[in-house]
């Protein structure tokens, strides 16, 4: 098992356009939301995981990012950033 920890970073200028969460759905069942500037802890069994992390807005799915992650103990950090300008998103996995 391993502690994941999902956070949403919002940079100053998109505080009052940024303001709903972000979904995070773990190997297409698992679903999450994690409000912005916070970050919501879980644990995931170890081995290989599917994410799939968005902004849902206007019943529309934006700066959809599918990635994976590999869970072998100890903490992981994923943290969610949302580029305003060209609409796209972006997800950084620590270990630590």
């Amino acid at each position: 098992m391993g502690n994941v920890i999902f956070k949403f970073k919002r940079s100053l200028s998109q505080k009052l356009t940024l303001q709903g969460p972000i979904d995070v759905i773990v190997d297409d069942k698992d679903r999450f939301k994690v409000e912005p500037d916070r970050s919501l802890d879980t644990t995931l069994s170890e081995g290989s995981h599917t994410l799939k992390v968005f902004i849902f807005n206007q019943d529309k799915e934006m700066g959809l990012v599918n990635t994976k992650i590999d869970v072998h103990g100890g903490k992981y950090e994923v943290t969610y950033t949302y580029d305003t300008l060209s609409g796209n998103g972006k997800v950084v996995v620590t270990q630590g």
